[in-house]
């Protein structure tokens, strides 16, 4: 993922024409396993470039004397990522412990569901309801659209409302590559 903050050397930062305005902060920076907090001057708002792109970037200024800094410059994972210079890739795997320790849960890619058990939602009251329109769908997906509706109340995973309710959000049909919505 990179480092979690964009760090400037001190001495490199000096030796800038126009200096930009270096803002207080109480936010503390470690190094890698470090239990010792890397000395900081404070933090510049700055624009940073690469290429075609360039993102808002927040850097924090320090002391280049400090050995767990030296004379280098970092740029965090997030500013890179924005930059294009990265990207990320994650991949989830289920752990096999799991299936041996819980056998009956289902690891198989089918919908699950948990019976018997009552949720509350808890809903800010100063937060208005809103109901959205009712987007329109293309003839040519309709009956698609309706099959997949009706397979989903038969799986139990969305019900029929027949009366009004506060809340509504539209549709929104998505084609599949293979074709399905």
């Amino acid at each position: 993922m990179g480092a979690n903050v964009n760090i400037i050397a001190g001495h490199i930062y000096d030796g800038l024409k126009h200096k930009p305005r270096i803002n207080k902060t109480t936010t503390w920076i470690f190094a890698y396993k470090s239990k010792h907090a890397i000395p900081i001057r404070g933090f510049i708002n700055a624009s940073i470039e690469f290429r075609d792109k360039s993102c808002k970037a927040k850097i924090f200024v320090v002391d280049s004397d400090n050995p767990l800094v030296g004379l280098q410059n970092l740029l965090s994972g997030h500013s890179a990522g924005a930059l294009g210079m990265i990207t990320f890739n994650f991949t989830f795997h289920v752990n096999v412990l799991i299936q041996d320790e819980f056998p009956t849960l289902l690891f198989d890619g089918k919908m699950g569901k948990i019976s018997g058990v009552t949720i509350n939602l808890h809903i800010d009251s100063s937060v208005f309801p809103i109901t959205q329109r009712h987007r329109r769908i293309p003839f040519h997906v309709r009956k698609d659209v309706e099959t997949e509706l009706k397979h989903l109340r038969e799986m139990d995973v969305i019900e029929e409302v027949t009366e009004p309710t506060p809340w509504v959000s539209p549709v929104v049909v998505v084609p599949k590559k293979n074709d399905s919505i």
